[in-house]
């Protein structure tokens, strides 16, 4: 990660903390020759306002001009992760505990995916686990390939 882009995260970062929000992404792309920046933002347990991402916004983008980071050819987009987005992580599961999801996992035997529904009831930082019309499952995070928020 370069100099310029460390700095701007740990300043991104700190915006964040105050605020009790996380970074769950964080993009930088050159497009002729106009950095776009691009974060996805949310609180851990979900729940961000569109005000909330403004005043983002306006910080980082006062900050780059300060820094003279991009000069005047830059772009800050800064949004919420979102209904579709992919769930991979212990933290991406924390967000949505309570909602309906559905998980899709590798079959190690015959190498079929296996999807299973469910309301998230709590995640750890190995297992999964959901409340199904069978009863509680238990899924290891590792054989996750995909899961998404159901909408």
């Amino acid at each position: 990660m370069t100099d310029q882009k460390e700095l701007l995260q740990k300043k991104i970062t700190s915006f964040l903390a105050d605020d009790g929000l996380e970074l769950f992404d964080f993009k930088i792309k050159m497009r002729q020759g106009v950095a776009d920046v691009e974060l996805f933002i949310d609180r851990p347990n979900g729940g961000i306002s569109l005000e909330e991402c403004a005043k983002i916004n306006r910080e980082i983008n006062t900050f780059i001009e300060e820094e003279g980071f991009y000069g005047d050819d830059y772009t800050v987009s800064v949004s919420s992760p979102g209904l579709d987005w992919p769930l991979k992580t212990m933290r991406d599961f924390q967000r949505v505990i309570g909602f309906d999801v559905e998980v899709q996992l590798d079959s190690e035997d015959v190498k079929k995916i296996l999807k299973q529904k469910g309301t998230l009831v709590s995640v750890d930082e190995q297992t999964v686990v959901l409340e199904t019309s069978k009863g509680r499952v238990k899924v290891l995070l590792e054989n996750i390939k995909q899961a998404i928020l159901m909408i």
